[in-house]
């Protein structure tokens, strides 16, 4: 995808630019479908900043991860849980985050988010078969804030050097 990303930057500025809002709207939901999914989403998240600018590339990747993260959420508490208890009783890290967060819930899940050990598209599910409450589930979702400023700055950083050595941007 990155290879794609990077060969075909021409097209996908037309593309974006010739969507105008649609764009973002498809974006955001492509992004947030991909967190569901369980695929590593930071190559999609620095694109958003490389496509979109830092602040719409900024918006897009928070407010993904804050649906994507809570659609997971819910999708593993009330669907999977079974499935995703399983899968995680396979793991010796994800085992005992899930023990810990049943003494310090938000706290522990805030701080766990800031971490790069577990990605946060297996972390929604992990803490939905734990004892943790959705507000707090929410709460500490929040903290996805800080990757997503990262992310759309690294991305902004990028689209500025590769659009300007294309020739497609002054």
């Amino acid at each position: 995808i990155g290879i794609q990303l990077f060969t075909n930057t021409r097209a996908i500025t037309n593309l974006i630019h010739d969507s105008g809002s649609m764009g973002v709207i498809v974006y955001f939901l492509i992004l947030s479908c991909a967190i569901v999914m369980l695929f590593p989403t930071p190559i999609l998240k620095i694109f958003s900043g490389t496509f979109f600018g830092f602040s719409v590339g900024f918006l897009i990747n928070f407010l993904a991860s804050m649906l994507g993260g809570l659609l997971a959420f819910f999708i593993g508490r009330y669907f999977f849980k079974d499935i995703v208890s399983k899968l995680i009783n396979k793991n010796k890290i994800t085992k005992e985050i899930e023990k810990s967060i049943e003494k310090e819930g938000f706290k522990l899940s805030f701080l766990i988010r800031l971490s790069p050990i577990i990605p946060d598209e297996w972390l929604n599910y992990t803490l939905s078969i734990s004892p943790i409450s959705t507000k707090n589930f929410i709460l500490s979702n929040c903290s996805s804030i800080i990757y997503s400023l990262i992310y759309a700055y690294y991305g902004a950083i990028l689209g500025r050097v590769i659009l300007t050595q294309k020739g497609l941007m002054d």
